[in-house]
């Protein structure tokens, strides 16, 4: 049996309601592809240049949510500086919303 673990997040409402139950699947693989197809310093530096005005507004108005990730994703977001937590909280919503807008779910 395949263990899973949470990872709480702050994402949109829109995103939320749009992907409903399919929500965690959509959100591991864009977790997954977030932190694993860049390496660690490629990532930092890519989530420092996200404008923080835009992460804050972002963080006041989101939701939060949990996903459910396999241990490896998990460890390696467990490792993720605690200042680039917000910023990829809100490219992972971003990306999201993209997806959602591509993918008619219902």
């Amino acid at each position: 049996m395949k263990k899973y673990y949470s990872i709480n997040l702050i994402t949109s409402s829109e995103a939320l309601k749009g992907f409903g139950g399919l929500f965690t699947p959509y959100t591991r693989s864009t977790i997954r592809a977030l932190l694993f197809q860049r390496s660690r310093d490629e990532l930092e530096e890519m989530l420092s240049k996200i404008d923080r005005d835009k992460v804050e507004a972002f963080y006041r108005t989101g939701v939060r949510a949990k996903a459910y990730v396999d241990e490896t994703t998990h460890r390696r977001w467990k490792t993720l500086a605690r200042r680039y937590k917000k910023p990829a909280q809100y490219l992972i919503t971003q990306i999201l919303l993209r997806k959602l807008k591509e993918v008619e779910i219902w």
